[in-house]
């Protein structure tokens, strides 16, 4: 037999073994994609730098903006509440008891999925829920500038099985006017903040399954003719831009100082705090042209192991 069957037939086992197994565990494969992101903001405060220039805030005058959404196989909700905390689930996660109470946070900042390891790696499952759901939730408290001010923004989703999606989606808008009085000029102002995060995806394989999360946390500055002269955008994160030695999670927090653009005293502005997390998943459907491979590979499979077992025969004759 020339060495050049030996390869070609080597070659034809090997791509049939792949095509049968891609296309026969492709449909049973345990598919699972999960994506968490937490965004949090804490003790707002604004300082102007010019000497003897005071900030003054519109009182009343703060406005909130919040939202959650959440979707789950085309199924989708919303909620928003200008004054609240609100919560979007669909599917089996738990729904959230959004009544301040002492384990309002905790809840809040509850991952519903969890993993004993990376089942990317070890092929372990999540410990809870067994079946998908998306979440979006958001929590403001105590604004604005008092120590205990609180935003906070989370999206979950996750899916178990082949075929689906799922996303959560949490954002919340501070807005308030201001001036600043003092002498006649301009003064740049310190933004300062505390902040903390956290951005978590797990695919329990890599055949097309996905999870992304994300989180943003942005500063602007408008005048009275919605003229922007000032915006940042000091913490923001996508999973995808993430790597090692973080894994599949990313914890941060600290305390961050913005500058601003120089600021004209006695001019109206509108100060704007927007936070924004997300987190979408999907799994992938095996594709008809792996199974079709598949029903080809097995032909090819059964001709090889005939021709071999007739060989075994004539060797011992």
């Amino acid at each position: 037999m020339s060495r050049l069957l030996v390869i070609s037939r080597r070659l034809a086992f090997g791509l049939a073994a792949i095509a049968l197994t891609a296309g026969l565990s492709g449909g049973a494969r345990a598919e699972v994609a999960y994506a968490f992101a937490t965004e949090t903001i804490t003790g707002l405060q604004g300082t102007p730098n010019g000497e003897g220039v005071t900030l003054n805030l519109d009182f009343p005058g703060i406005f909130f903006d919040t939202n959650a959404s959440a979707g789950l196989n085309g199924v989708n909700v919303a909620t928003e509440a200008p004054l609240d905390a609100p919560i979007a689930v669909v599917g089996a996660g738990p729904v959230v008891n959004n009544t301040p109470s002492p384990g309002l946070l905790g809840n809040f900042f509850a991952k519903f999925a969890t993993f004993t390891s990376n089942p990317a790696l070890a092929g372990e499952l999540p410990l809870t829920p067994a079946a998908s759901f998306g979440r979006g939730d958001v929590l403001i408290s105590g604004f604005p500038n008092t120590p205990s001010s609180l935003g906070a923004v989370v999206g979950e989703a996750y899916v178990n099985g082949a075929g689906q999606k799922a996303f959560g989606q949490g954002q919340n808008q501070i807005s308030v006017g201001f001036t600043l009085s003092g002498p006649a000029g301009t003064s740049t102002v310190n933004i300062d903040f505390d902040y903390a995060n956290d951005i978590y995806t797990v695919v329990q394989n890599l055949l097309g399954d996905k999870a992304q999360a994300n989180f943003k946390f942005s500063i602007s500055i408008a005048d009275d003719d919605n003229q922007i002269v000032f915006e940042s955008s000091p913490t923001q994160t996508r999973s995808d831009l993430k790597s090692p030695p973080n894994g599949n999670e990313i914890v941060r927090s600290g305390h961050l100082t913005v500058l601003t653009t120089p600021l004209t005293i006695g001019q109206h502005y509108n100060l704007s705090f927007s936070l924004q997390a997300g987190a979408n998943v999907t799994t992938a459907v095996p594709e008809p042209a792996t199974m079709a491979m598949a029903l080809t590979a097995l032909p090819l499979v059964g001709f090889g192991l005939l021709r071999r077992r007739n060989r075994n025969r004539q060797a011992r004759a």
